[in-house]
């Protein structure tokens, strides 16, 4: 993946049904697709010619939910950025409150997560070298 990109990540009420909207409707391919443990789609990045999004099932959290659910958060921001840690720092000193400390995840990005002052949601990736 590039670095220092921004990719929408939409949350959706049924994460399965938007990617089979999306690749009927607007010949989307799924470029990559993660299940839970009950086999349904969680997770996916899909590709609308070069643009990417990602899109993904609310999970068990009451603060997220798809679009029609009230008061819930159903959209995020990914940034790919060279550097996590640093970032994070800065944003909190700013005043933003930490929802996810800089972490390394399994499947090699370094991640980290907040809210701004005004509440919405950002998660910062560093990609593997």
């Amino acid at each position: 993946m590039a670095h220092e990109i921004a990719i929408p990540y939409l949350l959706y009420a049924d994460a399965q049904a938007a990617v089979d909207w999306l690749t009927d409707a607007l010949d989307a391919q799924c470029a990559q697709s993660q299940l839970d443990k009950e086999g349904n789609l969680f997770h996916a990045e899909m590709r609308i010619g070069e643009a990417r999004i990602m899109l993904g099932d609310p999970g068990p959290e009451e603060a997220y939910g798809g679009p029609a659910q009230a008061k819930r958060i159903h959209a995020m921001m990914l940034v790919y950025v060279p550097e996590v840690d640093d970032l994070f720092a800065k944003a909190v000193a700013a005043g933003a409150t930490p929802l996810a400390e800089p972490t390394d995840k399994p499947w090699g990005d370094r991640t980290c997560g907040f809210i701004d002052p005004q509440g919405q949601h950002w998660y910062f990736h560093r990609a593997p070298a």
